[in-house]
């Protein structure tokens, strides 16, 4: 009997080309036609190795094949094809039939690959942000389909208040200019601290960075944009302590609902602009909140440790298997560590105690930047990572590296409220992979 094999290309992963009817036909040259893969089937699927994301299923006439996601991965029926088929091969890359002595302990080396692409830029600049003197602007509310921020009376943007991310639709200038004889005009002091984002991730890149300027003695109150009011920021814990660190009050701070011109106001640029530039001042900054926040309760935990996003009930993506890269975690030595479940100080101090910092990268990775220079590991779904986490990395000082797993794919079953899912196909071997790096 001759059974179905599958092969490997030389970086370990599976290849196949996927047909109308879904079988994938993969011979192997005619000379090693005597060395056809012989498998003992599972009953469930791999989660290791090359053969992790396939199922192994023998037929009613003795075959066996390999399939993943209705693409199936076999001998063809004769050698006829072998010619024909020789030459799509070539015209991919160069394989080696796969031995049954191949998927042993060493294939984990295979899990993972460098996240080579980075989205945006990354550059750190010494010297503290600009701050700017504004006598005369005309501040629009905060309006999700509108124009808002401040804007010159000849309706040009003021520059320095620019949030310089596309997440906010800011325009730079007002297609109409109107008449703003009726609106309120203020004379007293303000300083200027852009749009308000209490979102874990986002506060403390856009809000946060605004205040590097902040040194609590200045009378002038803090003026910012929001969708929400002045109260409502001090219900939310990471806003609290941090807003109580730097000493601010919500009496401090000021949000207007209607255009109104001021003619007296000062702009500090932000210290980081997501995914372009940070200043060092953004570091200072966050190393003086750790010292104000105080000793949190890092529970006995050093070591290596695991940021674990698998207790997240909302965000943007999440790794539905995630449950089993983190048992191998723990099975190698490592902390498991579940960020949401700890309070702010907690946190810094978890991960200011690890010697070293691995996970799927998420806002926790940020919190690196209020602690000492970290030995850190990230994990990405894609080839792609956020600038925003290089930035972090450099201007903190952490050693850091991002790996994007060989074999990832859609998942649809997943718990919570997440804009997307994925899942690993070889979570035990991107564990393994990672542990090796440290």
């Amino acid at each position: 009997m001759v059974a179905r094999m599958f092969v490997s290309t030389v970086n370990g992963s599976v290849l196949g080309y996927q047909e109308a009817r879904g079988l994938v036909q993969l011979p192997p040259l005619v000379e090693f036609v005597g060395d056809m893969l012989h498998i003992v089937p599972s009953d469930s699927v791999q989660n290791h190795g090359p053969l992790a994301g396939y199922k192994a299923e023998r037929h009613a006439d003795g075959a066996i094949s390999l399939h993943r996601d209705g693409m199936y991965l076999c001998a063809p029926p004769d050698v006829s094809t072998v010619d024909q088929d020789r030459t799509q091969i070539g015209e991919w890359e160069k394989f080696r039939p796969v031995q049954i002595q191949d998927f042993d302990q060493t294939c984990w080396r295979q899990a993972i690959w460098p996240a080579g692409h980075v989205w945006g830029q990354v550059r750190v600049v010494e010297e503290n942000p600009a701050t700017v003197s504004v006598s005369d602007c005309i501040y629009l509310p905060w309006t999700q389909t509108g124009t808002w921020g401040l804007f010159t009376p000849d309706g040009d943007v003021v520059e320095a208040a620019m949030t310089e991310r596309e997440l906010y639709q800011q325009k730079t200038k007002l297609a109409e200019v109107p008449s703003f004889a009726s609106a309120e005009i203020r004379s007293e002091s303000y300083i200027y601290c852009g749009y308000f984002n209490c979102h874990f991730g986002h506060f403390l890149i856009d809000t946060l960075s605004r205040l590097w300027h902040h040194d609590g003695q200045s009378r002038a109150k803090l003026l910012f944009h929001s969708d929400l009011a002045v109260q409502s920021w001090f219900a939310i814990p990471h806003v609290k302590l941090m807003l109580d660190a730097l000493g601010v009050r919500s009496q401090d701070m000021v949000v207007l609902t209607e255009p109104t011109r001021l003619k007296n106001l000062v702009v500090p640029k932000t210290s980081l602009s997501a995914q372009r530039y940070v200043h060092h001042a953004y570091r200072r900054l966050c190393l003086r909140l750790a010292e104000r926040l105080g000793a949190g309760d890092a529970r006995g935990i050093g070591g290596r440790v695991y940021l674990s996003r698998s207790r997240l009930k909302i965000g943007t993506g999440i790794c539905a298997n995630e449950g089993a890269i983190e048992r191998e975690f723990r099975r190698l030595g490592f902390a498991i560590v579940h960020p949401e479940e700890l309070s702010l100080q907690d946190q810094i101090a978890t991960i200011n105690a690890a010697d070293s910092i691995v996970g799927l990268i998420g806002s926790a990775f940020h919190l690196t930047v209020f602690c000492e220079p970290k030995r850190l590991i990230g994990i990405s779904s894609s080839n792609v990572v956020n600038a925003n986490y290089k930035l972090l990395d450099v201007v903190a000082g952490n050693e850091a590296e991002y790996f994007t797993p060989i074999h990832v794919r859609p998942a649809v079953d997943f718990e919570g409220f997440f804009q997307s899912g994925y899942a690993l196909d070889d979570p035990i071997g991107v564990a393994r992979a990672v542990a090796e790096r440290l």
